[in-house]
């Protein structure tokens, strides 16, 4: 399966919160905010340029190290 966007620029840092809390909040126990972030990494991560989780954060424009982070646990 291909990227969900051909763009990394399209991915926003978290994704909005009416998509997460449509689709994705039933399916998690982590707060809103954590769930937006690492959605958006996922998609980002899903892109075939992008081969690591820091290289994902990267790509939203965030700090590399976050996806080291504990606060995605």
């Amino acid at each position: 399966q291909g990227p969900l966007t051909s763009r990394l620029a399209h991915i926003p840092q978290e994704i909005p919160a009416d998509l997460y809390l449509q689709h994705l909040a039933p399916l998690t126990t982590v707060t809103p905010a954590t769930g937006r972030l690492f959605a958006s990494l996922c998609l980002a991560r899903s892109h075939p340029e992008v081969t690591t989780w820091m290289q994902a954060a990267e790509a939203l424009g965030l700090d590399p190290d976050l996806a080291l982070s504990d606060r995605l646990v």
